[in-house]
Order: C-alpha cells, then sequence, then structure tokens
C-alpha cells in the first residue's frame, strides 16, 4: 500500500512518511491518500519561526544573525527593497521611527504607559521580517540578561560576558576617548548625519539622534558611567521577573514589565558623560548616587527647563553646542517643584533607598520627603538629582531615544515579551482591561494606532491609516553615514498611508493596528503570532 501527499492542494511525494520543507509560516493544510483502497486523512500542520537565547544559537545561525544586521546598516532602504522585497526597510529606517515614538518633544509615545510592550513587541516583528527579507531562516534571537543580573558578582561583572565579546555586540567599555566599540564585527557602528530632509527629529549636528543629545560623534558610542560616577547598577534579575510575573492585570503587568522587568539596561550600555562630569562627582553626595537611574534630562527638556541649540556646524565643538538648563525658567523654583513639574518624581514606578533595597512604588506618588529618607536627604536628593541634569552631557546610544542604532536593541525586548507570554499561557484568571485614560500621551490608549504595518499574513487585506499628525513621515533625503563620502538615499516615509517604494512606485494600502488589535493578535494562545519561543525557564533563577 502506498501513500500520496498533498500540501496546500500541491501534490508533494509518495511513500509511508514524507520529510518536507515548509517555506512560509502560518496554517499548511495537509492530506494524505492511501493507494489503492482511496483512504483519505486531512490534517493541518502549524510552522513558525523559534526564537532562542543568544547564546544557544548554533556559531553559524549566530553568524546569519549578525551578517543580516549588518546588511540593514548598510543598505538603505530604496536599494533594499529593490534586491529583498517589501518587508526590507533600513536600520535607519528603524532607528527614525524608533525616534519619533521616544524623541517627540510632547511627550514619549512608546516607553512612559501602557503601550510600550505592545510598541517594542510589533517593532521587533517588523525588524525580524526585514531581516528575513535578507535571510528567511533568521529568528531573532532574545538575551536573557536575567543570567547577568542574578546577585552573583559585582555591578560590573556582566560586562565580561560572552554577550559583549568582540565577536558578538562588543565591549560596553571601550577604550578611546570618543567612548566609541572600535572592534570586532560592530566596531564603528555608523550614526547617519545630514538628516534634516530625512526626519523631522535630528540634534544639533543635524544627526539622527535625540535633539536632548547634543554629540557629534557620527558613531555608536557606549559607557560604563554615570555622571562622573562608575554605573553600580546590573541588568533586571530574577526578583524583577518573579514579581512582575505574579500580577494578574494587564495594567499593573504592563508597568511591571516596562519598569522592574525591563529595568535601566539602556542606561547601563549606553551610559553618560560630560567634561564636568569629574567635578559633579565630587560636589554631589553619595545620596544621590541609587538615584542616577531615573535621572532623565529627557524630561527637563520637555518641560523647557533644559533648552538645547537648534542647529552646530561640524566643526562647532560640543563644548560650545551642549544643551543647559535656563536660568529664568528655573528661577523661583526649589529643585523639588522643577524635578515634579518635569514628571521625573511621579514617572518612575520603583526605587531604591540608601541600602540599595529596591522600594516599590507603583503608585507613582509625588513625596516630598522619600521613603527610607529623611527630610533633609530627601532635600539634598532633589537638590543635587537637578544639578547633574543640569551639567551639560552626551548621552550613550543605548541611553537616548535612537538606542535602536546599537545592536544589543533588538535582543533585548523578546527576552520581557518571553515573560509577558508566559504569563498569558496561564490558565488562572487574568483580567485583559486595558484602561483608556485621557491624560495619557498619544500610544498608550487602546484605540491608539501604532506606525507598525502588515506584520500578520491574515491582516494584510485590511488597512488602517495613522494621522500624519501623529507620526510624521520623512520626506526622503540625503543620508551620510560616519562621516563617509557615500550618500544613500531613502524615498518613503515611516510608514503612513501607503507609503512608497523604491522608484517611487506606489505600494498596496498599509494594514496598521490599534493596540487592541495588536494585544490580540500578539495573544501566544492564538495562531496569528508567526513566532514561539525555544523554552520558559530560567533554571539559574531556581538557584539565586
Amino acid at each position: 500500500m502506498s501513500k500520496g501527499w498533498e500540501i496546500n492542494g500541491d501534490f508533494v511525494g509518495v511513500g509511508v512518511t514524507l520529510e518536507t520543507f515548509f517555506e512560509s509560516v502560518g496554517i499548511h493544510q495537509c492530506t494524505v491518500t492511501s493507494h489503492p483502497d482511496g483512504g483519505r486523512h486531512e490534517f493541518e500542520v502549524t510552522v513558525k519561526y523559534v526564537r532562542r537565547e543568544i547564546r544557544d544559537l548554533t556559531d553559524r545561525d549566530r553568524e546569519t544573525f549578525f551578517n543580516a544586521m549588518s546588511v540593514l546598516q548598510r543598505v538603505p532602504s530604496a536599494v533594499g527593497r529593490e534586491i529583498y522585497g517589501d518587508k526590507y526597510y533600513s536600520m535607519d529606517y528603524f532607528t527614525r521611527l524608533h525616534l519619533y515614538g521616544g524623541g517627540d518633544k510632547t511627550c514619549d509615545h512608546w516607553h512612559e504607559g501602557t503601550g510600550f510592550i505592545n510598541a517594542h513587541m510589533g517593532f521587533t516583528l517588523m525588524f525580524e521580517q526585514a531581516l528575513q527579507a535578507v535571510n528567511p531562516s533568521i529568528a531573532v534571537p532574545y538575551w536573557d540578561f536575567t543570567i547577568e543580573g542574578t546577585p552573583h558578582g559585582d555591578s560590573t561583572s556582566f560586562r565580561s560576558s560572552s554577550v559583549f565579546s568582540d565577536d558578538w555586540f562588543g565591549t560596553t567599555t571601550p577604550e578611546n576617548g570618543a567612548r566609541v566599540p572600535d572592534r570586532g564585527r560592530f566596531g564603528f557602528v555608523p550614526v547617519a548625519t545630514n538628516v534634516t530632509e530625512y526626519s523631522r527629529i535630528f540634534n544639533a549636528y543635524g544627526m539622527l539622534r535625540s535633539e536632548w543629545n547634543s554629540d557629534s560623534t557620527p558613531f555608536m558610542t557606549r559607557y560604563d558611567g554615570l555622571f562622573g560616577y562608575q554605573n553600580n547598577r546590573k541588568p533586571a534579575g530574577c526578583k524583577q521577573y518573579r514579581d512582575a510575573f505574579d500580577h494578574d492585570d494587564w495594567m499593573s503587568l504592563s508597568s511591571a514589565l516596562k519598569s522592574s522587568a525591563h529595568g535601566h539596561i539602556h542606561e547601563i550600555v549606553g551610559g553618560a558623560w560630560s567634561m564636568e562630569a569629574g567635578v559633579v562627582a565630587k560636589r554631589t553626595t553619595e545620596l544621590v548616587l541609587p538615584f542616577l537611574h531615573e535621572i532623565y534630562a529627557k524630561e527637563l527638556w520637555r518641560a523647557d527647563y533644559l533648552v538645547c541649540p537648534k542647529s552646530c556646524s561640524y566643526d562647532v565643538p560640543w563644548v560650545e553646542c551642549q544643551c543647559s538648563c535656563d536660568a529664568t525658567a528655573l528661577s523661583g523654583k526649589s529643585p523639588l517643584e522643577v524635578l515634579k513639574d518635569a514628571g521625573l518624581l511621579s514617572g518612575s514606578s520603583f526605587f531604591y533607598d540608601k541600602h540599595l533595597e529596591l522600594i516599590e512604588n507603583l503608585e507613582a506618588t509625588q513625596e516630598d520627603t522619600l521613603a527610607g529618607y529623611t527630610a533633609q536627604e530627601s532635600e539634598d536628593i532633589f537638590h543635587e538629582a537637578l544639578r547633574v541634569m543640569c551639567t551639560p552631557s552626551v548621552e550613550g546610544t543605548s541611553y537616548e531615544a535612537t538606542s535602536t542604532i546599537d545592536p544589543i536593541f533588538w535582543v533585548i525586548h523578546p527576552t520581557i515579551e518571553r515573560l509577558w507570554q508566559l504569563r498569558r499561557l496561564q490558565d488562572d484568571a487574568f483580567d485583559d482591561t486595558w484602561v483608556p485614560s485621557e491624560s495619557v500621551c498619544f500610544g498608550n490608549n487602546p484605540g491608539d494606532a501604532l506606525p507598525l504595518h502588515d506584520l500578520f499574513a491574515s491582516s494584510r487585506d485590511a488597512s488602517h491609516s495613522v494621522l500624519e499628525a501623529s507620526y510624521p513621515a520623512g520626506v526622503g533625503g540625503t543620508v551620510r553615514h560616519g562621516g563617509a563620502s557615500r550618500d544613500q538615499h531613502q524615498t518613503g516615509g515611516v510608514g503612513l498611508r501607503g507609503g512608497r517604494v523604491a522608484g517611487g512606485v506606489a505600494s498596496s494600502p498599509k494594514k496598521y493596528y490599534t493596540n487592541a488589535e495588536l494585544y490580540q493578535l500578539l495573544d501566544p494562545n492564538g495562531d496569528e503570532v508567526p513566532y514561539v519561543y525555544d523554552n520558559f525557564e530560567w533554571p539559574h533563577c531556581d538557584v539565586s
């Protein structure tokens, strides 16, 4: 007796068994027919990508992933889409998209509300599909930084992790004065320059950076210090993950995922420095040190306390093109009043006491006296924190809104989604209610549309337009990388109202998603999400 096999209506072979390779994700209809009796059996096969921990990849798979990332860094969207198809977008495209989400003057659309998880998981999926356009075998790996975040070792030991070897993501402690990783695969990662016609947001030097980061260095930067201090933080660890997992409703879980579980990994890797940092460190009480992870100059900038130059030519040194606090805006206000007005106290979901013990503050209340401190100590902390933020400084790439330039960015957020998926796969009661609010920044309510499109095959035939007022599109232009002479022309915006492909040919309407839609589509219990995680195990947490 022989058997004939069909997949999606196509005859693929004869035999008692069949070994085949599926070239696309999704549900495939399979039929096996017995001969000569005519017996017939139909079944479905679901095909998905598997995301694995970066250290569990084979050397070949890891190299394939790194190679594709290098393509996105070097090949502009217009050229890449001609070669690789419509799913391809360059790293500059993704960086601009993230900059629009996190570097807007009015508020942070992607990082300070309930929309954080949706935005970053959808964003990572769109990036993954761009990599798959280059090489369809790729699934974005995740970096389980809770391994480095366990209590073992001091706060700097994680920097010697294999993740930061020259052959992988490169050092977090470059030895040159420019603080540019200059060795290995990701040495001298370029930052786009001359982008004033390509992006509506750029720094004073016309570079694809946040407006509050007046850095003229044309490459990715990293530093192991913060404002004159050795950065004494570690990545989030097992405790933060356990605590996040215990939440039984979406609103509190989303807050825990974006804060304690995500931790301050971007500040840890990116760092910040200043010509005056040594002076600040000598004058600043040690009490402010536990709060350095909460110091965000961008919030002072949004509140118009920190003022940055609009334009500086490349031959103008940083010391003459730096952001500084506006004395007039500060006049008559105490440091506490300024920090409150800028949202730097109410925006925090947790902080540390003087013994570096975590103090939960999920209500994010604004207290004149911080828990675990005296009134005088609290006043000192507010005073010195404001002084540090008003000291002109430069932020490392991972610390600001163009953190996507740093390759480590792309393996950080999948590990948080892995925890989120595990929580959603539980059988216990979970409240999925997404409570809307009129006070949150656009991008954080369930009905808000995100500038992410065409992520799921079954939803491709629908369309949803995002208001250009919310996420304005770029207008094309010339982009120079790393001071190099070659020009790169990228057409199309950040993906609004259809868009363009190479050569100016109009593409079909794009499918965008609201937060509510994306929340459902990313549900691991459903069939839409095109990937799975290799496991939901944290064995190091069992012994930590």
